[in-house]
């Protein structure tokens, strides 16, 4: 095994991508946690080439990576081979005794990252240290803020808005009796409760986390136009979701059970978080370049 080459660029791709797996192979593939962890490695795979020493992207034997490295990867690695083996009760959707051992193998990310430290030079390490800092405290709070918002006012509060706007937006293309009281949307006398799968709490929390890979990125300098900015992506998010279940809403009416779980807990959730992430990168790579023109040169 020792006199395998390879760069440690592919070594770290592969164990990203291994790290994927059990989640694509288990119900835990179209939930937040997945597109978090895709928006936390942004950042690394953008900036550690430029901030790691030049045999970074050589192929080199791996008994010549760090002692410290090596140990953690080899770590992570049995780690994430035993949750594939074990995804099935650790990716379950319905609460069992093992729902704590799915939120520590969010571990497994800022573990890896850190892993690499001693590849990093020695004048960038202070910047690897607070990116890493700033990305593990980021998408650790946007695990924890929705369970926090579940248990406050705030869920329910969140709940009744969409459930508002989504009725709104239902009523102008359905010709059908629509009224709102409190989080239920009631189309003629059918029913609909907008819960905490329904708000637009995941949305927000993929969208200030992607505005967050985004900002580590490429700064904007001005910090009013930061704020306006966070306040545009934060009603983004909320909107495209009211949308989604106004679609969602009309599905039950038709009785299309099929078609509803596909929007609501299927891929169909999982294309409605790209959009709003869509929507938010263009609107933050406009404001970027109107702060960041490019400028024409004489030749």
């Amino acid at each position: 095994m020792g006199s395998i080459k390879t760069s440690p660029q592919s070594i770290n791709l592969l164990l990203v991508s291994l790290l994927f797996t059990p989640r694509f192979f288990s119900e835990a593939a179209y939930q937040t946690g997945t597109v978090l962890i895709l928006i936390f490695w942004i950042v690394p795979f953008v900036l550690i080439s430029e901030i790691a020493y030049e045999d970074w992207n050589v192929k080199s034997k791996l008994s010549e990576l760090p002692k410290s490295t090596s140990s953690i990867l080899l770590i992570c690695l049995i780690l994430i081979f035993a949750s594939f083996y074990w995804r099935e009760i650790i990716y379950a959707d319905e609460i069992n005794s093992y729902q704590n051992i799915k939120r520590s193998l969010y571990l497994l990310n800022p573990l890896i990252l850190i892993s690499w430290y001693p590849l990093i030079k020695i004048e960038q390490k202070g910047s690897f240290l607070i990116i890493f800092s700033i990305l593990t405290i980021g998408l650790f709070s946007c695990l924890t803020i929705p369970i926090i918002f579940e248990i406050t006012f705030i869920s329910d509060y969140l709940n009744h808005l969409t459930a508002f706007l989504s009725g709104f937006i239902s009523n102008i293309f359905l010709e059908n009796e629509i009224t709102v009281h409190k989080n239920y949307i009631i189309i003629d006398t059918t029913k609909i409760k907008v819960e905490s799968g329904c708000s637009s709490i995941p949305q927000i929390m993929i969208s200030l986390f992607g505005s967050l890979a985004l900002y580590i990125c490429c700064k904007i300098k001005s910090r009013i136009t930061v704020l306006s900015y966070l306040i545009a992506a934060i009603l983004i998010a909320f909107t495209i979701n009211s949308v989604r279940i106004s679609i969602i809403s009309n599905l039950v009416l038709q009785d299309k059970i099929e078609r509803f779980d596909f929007w609501h807990e299927g891929p169909g959730s999982m294309i409605f978080s790209f959009i709003v992430m869509l929507f938010t990168c263009a609107l933050y790579y406009f404001l970027w370049t109107k702060e960041n023109p490019i400028k024409n040169e004489k030749i």
